[in-house]
């Protein structure tokens, strides 16, 4: 990661000062891929964008928690050993590389996108505070929502079952609760082990309100030829015992590596609705179905931005 820290401008005119954690517009933005141009014109469209991110990085989730997560680092402390581990940031395999530069970018746009929605800054400090797989799977269903133009709002946690879901979505008629279950990526695929999964996210929920449910399923699950039949059945059987889940939301992540040295990756999401459900009004089924189209809002992509202002 860069040791650059967010550029420090006069206030004056609105910009940023440094470690402040203020809102970001897209100005700052263009400022920093300027930076970067200006300290190296050779750096390409990807050297910036990790530039870009780390800088956001920086500006959010502070220096010391950027530090303590940046490639290269040796005797890290151990409160950074999740973080380091989630970001691939010690590159022990072929695709580390990749994966680093990607969820580095993808943290960073998820922040700054995220920035206005209330509670975000108890997802700031989760982050900080170590939990950063789960934390990023919550932004990353959050950012769904949001990109598909619904209102999503942060919960504080209250370790109150039945009243400890992770964030609110849609207005009116049509708000649901919502909880983020996260697998972490050394999880062995079971059938039990996603019934649970599902189980522990409805016993957060509210019992007289609609609720979705997001599960984050491992990479290495997508390669296991039983994972469609385990997943079917887990949802079958979960579907049979809560008529308040609405919806489960399943979120997974593909990598393709190419024959350049550069690899791919591939956000992936598929909503089963529960037919069952005794909130699946006709309301919330238009919602669950805007899930289903294609991204649209305001989104501010850091891949567009970069290659516009290098074009």
């Amino acid at each position: 990661m860069d040791d650059v820290n967010p550029p420090r401008i006069d206030c004056s005119d609105g910009t940023l000062r440094q470690g402040a954690v203020e809102r970001m517009e897209e100005q700052h933005l263009r400022k920093i891929v300027g930076i970067g141009l200006k300290q190296d014109p050779s750096r390409d469209e990807t050297a910036l964008r990790y530039f870009l991110a780390t800088v956001v990085l920086r500006h959010y989730l502070g220096t010391a928690w950027c530090d303590g997560v940046k490639p290269g680092l040796a005797n890290a402390p151990r409160s950074s050993c999740a973080g380091r581990l989630f970001l691939r940031s010690d590159d022990d395999g072929s695709d580390d590389g990749v994966k680093h530069q990607e969820r580095i970018e993808r943290l960073a746009e998820l922040l700054y996108n995220l920035q206005d929605v209330q509670g975000i800054a108890s997802r700031r400090a989760s982050i900080q505070e170590g939990a950063i797989e789960s934390t990023y799977a919550e932004l990353e269903f959050a950012g769904h929502f949001t990109r598909h133009a619904v209102r999503v709002q942060f919960r504080d946690r209250s370790g109150v079952k039945g009243n400890d879901y992770d964030f609110d979505a849609g207005e009116g008629a049509t708000a649901v609760c919502c909880e983020v279950k996260c697998k972490l990526e050394s999880t062995d695929l079971g059938e039990n082990t996603i019934i649970n999964a599902l189980t522990d996210a409805r016993k957060q929920v509210t019992a007289d309100r609609a609720a979705i449910v997001g599960v984050k399923i491992p990479e290495l699950w997508i390669r296991e030829p039983e994972l469609r039949r385990m997943l079917e059945s887990a949802l079958a059987s979960f579907f049979r015992n809560s008529t308040r889940v609405v919806a489960v939301v399943v979120r997974w992540e593909e990598v393709s590596t190419l024959p350049t040295g550069g690899g791919a990756i591939m956000y992936k999401f598929r909503a089963f609705p529960n037919e069952g459900s005794r909130h699946l009004t006709d309301k919330v089924r238009l919602l669950v179905a805007q899930l289903m189209r294609s991204a649209g809002g305001d989104w501010t992509s850091f891949r567009a931005l970069v290659s516009a202002s290098v074009t």
